[in-house]
């Protein structure tokens, strides 16, 4: 079985603006004078978030394109024509279901490792019954679904 991306964005500009302004806005707190004392205090958190806001960017290269279900492997063909084979002894896969929100429906896929798990790549489609299949065809091969996790800092903070 092949399933294919449906769509091909991604949010690279998104980060690339918001690590602009963010970095703007600090520069801005030297141009109007704030005491060192409150820039000092910003400054870790800043720093925290951007690196955040740079990781999340780099991660929009790893969008999958397509996948295919090969005998005991699955193949993720990437966007920058890379193609990873993980067994389904090592994959882990998350899901993120909100039906009405159309574009935040996102299927990650994960290798194991000992302590944490490597992403392999992201597939956002659009059409529900092509992802339920997706959802069933991880499930018949019984690979392990794990917790979605919201990329960056901010959206891991957000909810507390």
């Amino acid at each position: 079985m092949i399933f294919k991306r449906d769509h091909h964005k991604n949010k690279k500009t998104f980060y690339t603006l918001l690590i602009c302004v963010q970095f703007g806005l600090y520069l801005s707190l030297f141009y109007f004078k704030i005491h060192w004392i409150f820039i000092l205090l910003i400054f870790p958190f800043l720093c925290i978030e951007m690196i955040s806001n740079i990781r999340c960017l780099n991660r929009q290269k790893s969008f999958i394109k397509a996948i295919e279900f090969k005998g005991s492997t699955l193949v993720c063909a990437h966007f920058n024509g890379k193609k990873a084979k993980i067994s389904y002894a090592n994959l882990v896969y998350s899901f993120r279901e909100i039906k009405f929100e159309k574009d935040k429906s996102e299927i990650e896929i994960k290798e194991k490792k000992r302590i944490t798990n490597k992403l392999i790549g992201r597939l956002n489609i659009k059409d529900w019954q092509t992802i339920f299949e997706i959802k069933n065809a991880l499930a018949e091969k019984k690979i392990k679904r794990i917790e979605f996790q919201p990329e960056g800092f901010g959206a891991s903070t957000v909810g507390l």
